[in-house]
């Protein structure tokens, strides 16, 4: 969605019925900022790509971004910008996978095959 309306943005019109108050907002702080959120993005998806590969270093690199993706906005716009449900449902995210990374029977499963 961010990189739709950054295209859009640039031809001219941004339609407010179409996009969020929300990413209308991100795209008045800047470019910078929104494509920030894209690379951070980018990171959490290549972290998750390497946990689906039961690599410790894809949950790490998935915690620090998701947890600059929702504190970068309060950080730079203001407090307003934190959204709870979204916060909660990725900590819940995080709390399960690091459950799976320090379960004993999953170096079991990898010393019988």
């Amino acid at each position: 969605m961010l990189v739709t309306l950054i295209g859009i943005a640039l031809a001219g019109n941004v339609p407010s019925k179409v996009f969020p108050g929300l990413a209308i907002e991100y795209l008045h702080v800047g470019y910078l900022f929104m494509i920030t959120l894209i690379l951070l993005a980018g990171v959490g998806l290549k972290g998750v790509a390497m946990m689906w590969k039961m690599k410790k270093t894809g949950f790490y690199m998935y915690i620090a971004s998701k947890t600059l993706i929702y504190f970068l906005p309060v950080l730079v716009i203001g407090s307003s910008h934190l959204t709870y449900p979204a916060l909660i449902i990725t900590s819940i995210m995080i709390t399960f996978y690091g459950i799976i990374f320090t379960n004993p029977r999953r170096n079991l499963k990898k010393s019988d095959s």
